[in-house]
């Protein structure tokens, strides 16, 4: 097989789009929850009640501290913007992607450019399993280890982050190794633990725990949808 001719015949576009498209989100159903919230970081324990509405409107609740509320807030709206269904071309439609590599495995390199331009991806079995992105002045790279197949899309699992700075590539920041878990509740899946290990050894390294308890699903109302 000749890998500069395979990777020539790629629509880049469309290969990206397929695999962005099979990210699990929620749909018009989605009826929000309301869950109890504990997170621990550095020895600290925050705990507060959560209200997700339809709308994806975030409230909480009852927090141990201000601080609580705080850092369950900004935990919350990172699970639920993930979650948030938006149009590939209201994301994307300003860029233009080629195709870069193609390795051994056939884990092809998506090339941005346009209005995100010097971004990345990588697909893999219509997964995006690497994300490279520009955020404001330093880089992102996601790198996706494990998934769960949802029968309505993907979600990732096992995965890894760290920033570097973008001129020079070097890190700026540990490598941080994620760990995700969810659950089915009704029709929709829902994170019910997410675990955050910093650095590069077992002295090193600090872990940081996120929770959700007492998940309950809202009655849907079909005047939201």
């Amino acid at each position: 097989m000749n890998t500069t001719e395979t990777i020539q015949n790629i629509d880049a576009s469309a290969l990206f789009r397929s695999a962005y498209e099979n990210r699990y989100t929620w749909d018009a159903n989605f009826p929000g929850f309301t869950a109890v919230a504990h997170s621990v970081q550095n020895d600290l324990v925050y705990q507060a009640d959560v209200h997700v509405a339809s709308d994806l409107k975030i409230t909480i609740t009852n927090a141990n501290s201000s601080e609580a509320e705080a850092a369950i807030r900004n935990q919350i709206s990172e699970i639920v913007i993930h979650r948030v269904r938006r149009r590939f071309e209201d994301v994307h439609g300003k860029n233009v992607f080629t195709c870069g590599d193609r390795d051994a495995s056939g884990v092809v390199t998506v090339l941005v450019d346009g209005a995100a331009a010097g971004d990345q991806y990588k697909v893999h079995n219509n997964i995006v399993s690497m994300v490279h992105r520009h955020i404001h002045g330093t880089v992102v790279t996601i790198n996706v280890l494990s998934t769960l197949d949802t029968g309505k899309g993907y979600l990732p699992v096992n995965y890894e982050s760290f920033y570097s700075h973008p001129e020079t590539g070097e890190p700026s920041s540990p490598t941080q190794q994620h760990h995700d878990e969810y659950a089915l509740f009704g029709e929709h899946y829902i994170l019910t633990l997410r675990r955050v290990m910093t650095g590069d050894s077992c002295h090193e390294a600090q872990t940081q725990e996120f929770q959700l308890t007492e998940i309950s699903l809202l009655e849907h109302n079909p005047s939201n949808s």
